[in-house]
């Protein structure tokens, strides 16, 4: 493989929900990290061949390092032509309050943790990326896909529906975006036990492998993938005074409470966001997934507009955990979605008034207004009415 890797850094969404910061005035000073991956491989000559970006987004507790061997095996397909397309570009986040950008916010963030700034989060760092460095662009030769997991789902599907120009698809893996009446009541009556099992410092390395590998929910995760995670997630901190070194997680349990509760602030604009989505998203769930209500699979499905709803994935044996569980078959899943993808946005692309006119902007603006004035408005590229008012009040039971 040849592709290259750098750590960045960059600001994260200035404009953020009350008491998301210790101090108002501190909102603007956040930070995202993140690591990018770039091909070192030739881009390609014809046209005919796009490239791809994947932008990855993990769930609560978790940081940008569980996605290294997924990352790793796209590259792998890309540059040993298995696949039609070109991975070009990658990138994954430490949510705000998670791995090096909870280090970064050390001292700022307060208790207030909103998924819906997260996925603004995702377009402020594609936003850096492209004015930076031109990468992550979303046109006629390169696509951007978005990935994430559980918390890190939402923010795939909330960034989607931000910017549904910025990317070509959405592969939200076990999706928190769904409540149900009492769902608030019953999430804490569950986490009174589940907060006391939350450790964020060790004695040693040997208490911190026992932690993740046999004790906690993680312990069921890939030995491909839990090695890169807690690599990325502890770090050592020495006593001034006695010398001591005890090991911390960059995620305290502070911040990972914060992220948990912050759902029940957050799914209601989710709900509210999914039928309004215009980008096709390829929804996945584990077939043993317990951590969402099951009615969420249905209800989920049913909430965005039958258009862009792209394809649906049951993967068998899958729990909630799925992607870094069972991380090869996340990778199928991955590669299969892009290769509809790829197939239907180069059938999607000849249609288009820059590509029928040669980017003849006089040709595009006759076509176009002359559509419109006659109203015409399905010959109108880019138009579109939402008609479905009674399936809406109908799933929100307004």
């Amino acid at each position: 493989m040849s592709f290259s890797y750098e750590k960045k850094i960059t600001k994260a969404y200035p404009f953020r929900a009350a008491g998301s910061t210790l101090v108002h005035d501190e909102q603007p000073d956040l930070k995202i990290v993140y690591d990018k991956y770039k091909t070192r491989s030739s881009l390609p000559h014809s046209k005919n061949q796009l490239r791809y970006n994947f932008i990855f987004c993990h769930g609560t507790g978790f940081n940008k390092s569980i996605w290294k061997y997924h990352i790793t095996r796209l590259y792998q397909l890309s540059q040993s032509m298995q696949v039609p397309w070109f991975l070009d570009s990658v990138i994954a986040l430490d949510m705000v309050g998670h791995g090096d950008s909870s280090l970064e916010n050390q001292g700022k963030i307060s208790t207030i943790c909103r998924w819906d700034d997260g996925a603004r989060d995702v377009v402020e760092v594609l936003r850096h990326e492209i004015e930076t460095t031109g990468d992550f662009k979303n046109n006629l030769e390169s696509r951007n896909i978005i990935i994430g997991h559980s918390m890190g789902g939402f923010n795939a599907l909330y960034a989607a529906f931000l910017a549904p120009t910025l990317f070509d698809g959405v592969i939200p893996i076990e999706p928190v975006i769904y409540g149900q009446p009492g769902g608030l009541k019953q999430f804490t009556k569950i986490f009174k036990k589940i907060s006391k099992l939350l450790i964020d410092t060790f004695d040693s390395l040997d208490d911190v492998n026992f932690f993740f590998k046999e004790f906690s929910f993680y312990k069921t995760l890939d030995p491909k993938v839990i090695d890169d995670f807690i690599k990325d997630e502890v770090y050592p901190i020495t006593d001034k005074e006695s010398g001591e070194t005890k090991y911390k997680i960059k995620c305290n349990t502070a911040h990972q409470m914060a992220a948990y509760y912050g759902a029940f602030m957050s799914i209601k604009y989710g709900m509210l966001a999914l039928p309004l989505i215009r980008v096709p998203v390829c929804h996945v769930i584990g077939s043993k997934a317990v951590w969402n209500p099951k009615e969420s699979i249905t209800w989920i499905r049913s909430a965005i507009n039958p258009e862009f709803l792209a394809e649906t994935v049951d993967v068998p044996n899958g729990e909630h955990l799925l992607n870094v569980d069972l991380p090869d078959e996340t990778v199928e899943f991955i590669k299969n979605f892009t290769n509809k993808r790829n197939d239907k946005f180069l059938e999607e692309k000849q249609k288009m008034p820059e590509v029928v006119f040669k980017g003849d902007k006089q040709a595009i603006a006759k076509q176009e207004f002359d559509s419109l004035i006659d109203l015409r408005y399905n010959d109108v590229y880019g138009y579109f009415v939402e008609d479905g008012d009674e399936k809406v009040k109908e799933l929100y039971k307004l």
